[in-house]
């Protein structure tokens, strides 16, 4: 339905602004797949730090009455958050989420366009 009314011209939709939109929060997905092998790596033992907990998101949702929520559950499986987030995991999910971010939503500088060789400027041998 959604694509009959884009292709017939009954809804209008900026492109800009939804690849925009969808393309940040791919990149927030990416970024927690990112941290969620760095947890995967400190269950191995390959990384220390498993017991230095930096938060447990089922608080947060306790503390407004929502534990077992779907909510709570779209959270954790969207954004690849498990139940204990380490400090490790933390940190690499910013450092991940926080360049690629920028880099994403940086302005676009238009780029120059070459100059067509004609056969009057083109250099004689």
């Amino acid at each position: 339905m959604l694509g009959y009314l884009l292709y017939r011209g009954g809804l209008k939709l900026n492109l800009k602004r939804f690849f925009t939109w969808t393309g940040a929060a791919l990149i927030v997905v990416a970024a927690g797949v990112f941290g969620y092998g760095f947890h995967d790596l400190q269950e191995a033992e390959v990384f220390p730090g498993l017991n230095a907990i930096a938060l447990e998101p089922h608080e947060f949702f306790a503390r407004f009455g929502r534990t077992g929520d779907w909510l709570q559950t779209l959270f954790q499986g969207v954004l690849n958050v498990t139940p204990q987030i380490t400090w490790l995991q933390l940190v690499m999910w910013a450092a991940y989420l926080v360049p690629v971010m920028a880099l994403f939503l940086r302005p676009a500088t238009p780029s120059r366009p070459k100059p067509i060789k004609t056969p009057e400027t083109a250099p004689s041998s």
